[in-house]
């Protein structure tokens, strides 16, 4: 959790915290004021935007994270650049930043956030989410739905915003900015295996505690050759895009739905050699 990936203190500071809930879901804002020695009122309003910390305060809030020498000043600028008005001292201070930079040059590494967001299941449910018209949306109303903690629901929406998929007004309405998002890999990859992992564990709990009417489970074993595998990829593109078409038509109660079709092998001819 390098503080050099942020260009905001405050976003920062959250995520601290979500990570050290996510470790003690006991621990709350309250608890980590408490180890920053600041009233719990202030680091509220510094996660809203309606204040900024005193430079004497990012001092000791450098220093009570247990941040090194250049990690601390990188922060206490951060801090300054968060307080700065004027057009002129906050070039000053970017300038500032992009020494203090390890790599010598300040700038957000969407990687990092793509990643993030592509590994872990709840940014694309918050972003069908707010497709749902009779539905308040909000950080509160969102993780009571999804059954997940706030925290990681402003984290999750901070990251969407950076990654441009979605825009926040000062108001903390949220609005989508790109619709159907895709993600894609010929290779092996990481982010995604996890993301899978996540949904097929949501998979097996959906068939312990949701009934027929708002799921839908099927299976059958068959064969195929590889030729035909193909072809059956197509037969899935197709079974996508029209139940997405089937989502636009968008009713009143509508929910967050995962559609999953997974095909595998069973069998692996290559295991038996005819002597």
């Amino acid at each position: 959790m390098s503080i050099y990936r942020h260009h905001n203190y405050a976003g920062y500071l959250k995520e601290v915290l979500l990570d050290k809930a996510r470790k003690n879901p006991s621990f709350s804002l309250r608890a980590m004021a408490r180890q920053l020695s600041l009233p719990p009122s202030l680091l509220s309003e510094v996660f809203s935007g309606k204040r900024h910390l005193t430079e004497d305060n990012a001092v000791m809030v450098a220093e009570r994270l247990g941040l090194n020498e250049a990690a601390r000043e990188y922060f206490r600028t951060l801090v300054q650049l968060g307080r700065a008005k004027k057009p002129q001292v906050k070039e000053v201070l970017l300038r500032k930043l992009r020494t203090l930079h390890p790599d010598s040059e300040l700038k957000h590494d969407l990687s990092v956030d793509q990643f993030v967001m592509i590994s872990d299941a709840c940014h694309f449910a918050l972003m069908r989410l707010m497709d749902v018209e009779d539905f308040d949306f909000s950080v509160k109303s969102a993780a009571a739905v999804l059954g997940i903690h706030p925290l990681e629901v402003e984290a999750a929406l901070e990251r969407l915003a950076r990654l441009e998929l979605i825009e926040r007004d000062a108001s903390g309405g949220c609005r989508k900015t790109k619709d159907n998002v895709m993600v894609r890999s010929p290779n092996s990859n990481d982010a995604l295996k996890k993301y899978h992992s996540q949904m097929l564990e949501k998979t097996i709990d959906a068939l312990g505690t949701q009934k027929n009417g708002v799921r839908f489970t099927g299976t059958e074993d068959l064969t195929l050759s590889a030729d035909q595998m193909r072809d059956a990829e197509e037969i899935f593109e197709r079974c996508f895009k029209e139940i997405l078409a089937l989502s636009r038509r968008r009713g009143k109660g509508a929910e967050v739905y995962h559609l999953g079709i997974h095909m595998f092998r069973l069998s692996d001819r290559t295991k038996w050699r005819k002597k």
